[in-house]
């Protein structure tokens, strides 16, 4: 097996990965909880570019890849994470997920320039200037923390797709850019202070979702009023019956959607 490029051992209780060290020609490696504690000898596959190791919430931090160099995607989702100082040592790194780990420190992350594509949702995280130099993001998710403040955000003007659903941001305007390209702005169960920023993006993009919105005096043709998945159709109803009031007589299509909020 020691030509093998790729490995998959997932939803596995693996108590001893030593064998791994021998591959040392994996270049994709899935680990999707596994119940790890020691991954030391990992850094012996240096030729790695693709690694999750999501789901293990007992490894003892990162600093012993630090020959990992090559990797391009690291995964480590719900890993109870709380410092990643070592991840700047992945200098080629493009994609970087780290989904559900509270209480996590993104100072770190200014130095990954060259990432694209990078997902924070549920991070417990209020501020985002560490975000502020990586100016080749393309993909950014920020759903389910405590932002308020996006003006680190209006340096990203590659940005094509951004989540910031379920947040505390009150003004979008740092990110008003992204509503003059091909861009999809995920916003919603956010708290704004007025209806400016949400109605100057919706008269440039195709769609805006407006769940839980404090939106007044809409002056629309086309309005979505999108409820999560776990929604009930009573709160939907209740939904609409809140916005009516406010509707002009220009609207011509209502869309309200119990399903994705994002499209």
């Amino acid at each position: 097996m020691i030509n093998l490029q790729e490995l998959d051992i997932s939803n596995n209780k693996l108590h001893d990965i030593s064998p791994l060290q021998y591959l040392v020609n994996l270049r994709k490696l899935q680990m999707n909880q596994c119940s790890l504690q020691d991954i030391i000898v990992l850094s012996y596959l240096k030729e790695l570019e693709e690694l999750d190791l999501s789901a293990n919430p007992n490894i003892n931090g990162l600093c012993f890849l630090h020959n990992l160099t090559k990797i391009k995607i690291l995964c480590l989702n719900k890993c109870k994470l709380q410092k990643i100082a070592s991840i700047q040592q992945f200098i080629n790194l493009q994609q970087l997920e780290l989904f559900g780990n509270q209480d996590l420190d993104i100072t770190p992350l200014q130095y990954l320039k060259q990432i694209t594509k990078l997902i924070l949702n549920d991070c417990g995280i209020y501020d985002i200037s560490p975000l502020g130099p990586l100016v080749n993001l393309k993909w950014l998710e920020l759903y389910g923390n405590q932002i308020i403040n996006i003006d680190p955000l209006q340096q990203l003007v590659n940005l094509t797709y951004l989540d910031l659903s379920c947040n505390a941001v009150h003004d979008f305007s740092p990110i008003s850019f992204m509503s003059q390209q091909k861009s999809r702005i995920c916003k919603t169960n956010n708290q704004c202070q007025s209806s400016t920023d949400a109605v100057d993006l919706a008269r440039k993009m195709k769609r805006i979702y407006t769940t839980n919105f404090s939106l007044r005096q809409l002056n629309q043709k086309r309005l979505s009023i999108s409820a999560r998945l776990y929604s009930k159709l009573d709160q939907i109803s209740q939904k609409f019956n809140n916005y009516r009031m406010h509707f002009s007589n220009k609207l011509v299509l209502l869309t309200l959607n119990s399903g994705s909020d994002c499209q």
